[in-house]
């Protein structure tokens, strides 16, 4: 997994809107494993996110997303200053690149990430298969269902949303915490069996991992 520490935000992603989707654009695609782990991302600025889009696309994610970082980028290059019509085209590219991460199941990258966070028999637990199953998925000796594939980047898409606030222990923990948003249950228990991610249970362990954002009682 790549190490992102964030030391300096360069124009224009110094303005709130886009310093928070730049991030969240960061912090999924490397909970989904894309990023390499040899990246240290230091800086917010074009050459970072045109990075992290190339990444993407290279998987069939979002493609115009890094089209479109790459022009601009060549602007930059030229000397021109980032202006209305380009800071336009900067907020679509990043949510066309989000929202492409978000739809977009890559389990030969999240088997990878989320084994080094969980370990195979809790993860095992919470994407609902067995271990043996698991290591063939993994390994890709066997293709992952489609609804396999779907629980493990609903993981992914939470483990994104705690990466800010927790280590990899403390994320383990939240899981398995009872929780009063929840009925005094714990995500873990919201994910047993074969559920699937627009299942309420499930949509609500999302919602709580989001709410991190705004609040640090969870």
């Amino acid at each position: 997994m790549s190490e992102v520490r964030i030391q300096s935000v360069r124009d224009p992603f110094d303005a709130p809107e886009l310093m928070r989707s730049f991030l969240e654009t960061i912090t999924l695609s490397d909970a989904m494993g894309l990023l390499e782990e040899s990246d240290v991302v230091e800086s917010l600025d074009l050459t970072t996110l045109r990075r992290v889009a190339e990444r993407a696309s290279r998987v069939g994610i979002a493609p115009g997303a890094a089209v479109a970082l790459e022009r601009l980028t060549n602007r930059r290059r030229h000397g021109r200053r980032v202006d209305r019509s380009d800071l336009t085209e900067l907020k679509d590219a990043i949510e066309r690149l989000w929202e492409g991460l978000e739809q977009s199941p890559v389990p030969e990258f999240e088997w990878v990430s989320l084994l080094e966070v969980f370990g195979a028999d809790e993860l095992s637990s919470l994407v609902g298969t067995s271990l043996s199953s698991l290591r063939r998925y993994a390994t890709g000796t066997r293709a992952t269902p489609d609804d396999v594939a779907a629980r493990l980047h609903f993981l992914a898409r939470v483990f994104g949303e705690l990466k800010g606030s927790y280590n990899q222990i403390g994320i383990r923990r939240w899981f398995r915490r009872k929780r009063l948003a929840l009925e005094e249950r714990a995500p873990a228990d919201l994910l047993r069996g074969s559920w699937a991610p627009e299942n309420p249970g499930p949509a609500e362990v999302l919602a709580l991992a989001r709410s991190l954002a705004s609040s640090p009682a969870t």
